[in-house]
């Protein structure tokens, strides 16, 4: 699998940040020994069920009895995605910016904690 021009530079910018990796020589057994390190398996593992959520997927799919365990940084996340919400579907726009915000995605807005 080739990785994008954008993976790539995510990449170098990891290892240019991360003393440990920095540290390998940039020779072919450098280079194979940061490959090696990026492709140890994580523990304990995880499953990513989804890396991006629409908005209006999050109102349709939560469920009210949950909200009480929230905590408050949570409860004003849930907040600016209902308002996001109401703007979407309740305020008069042109179709072209409604669409836009309709396609706006919430990525990691929800920590896995709640």
């Amino acid at each position: 699998m080739d990785l994008t021009t954008a993976q790539l530079q995510t990449i170098k910018t990891d290892i240019a940040n991360n003393g440990d990796l920095n540290a390998f020589p940039n020779t072919p057994d450098g280079n194979q020994s940061i490959a090696d390190l990026y492709n140890l398996t994580f523990s304990p593992t995880f499953t990513v069920w989804k890396t991006m959520v629409k908005i209006g997927e999050i109102g349709n799919a939560f469920d009210s009895a949950e909200l009480g365990g929230l905590t408050t940084a949570n409860q004003s996340r849930l907040q600016t995605i209902s308002i996001l919400w109401l703007m979407i579907h309740y305020l008069p726009m042109d179709g072209l910016l409604n669409q836009k915000m309709n396609n706006i995605g919430v990525s990691a807005v929800i920590s896995p904690g709640i």
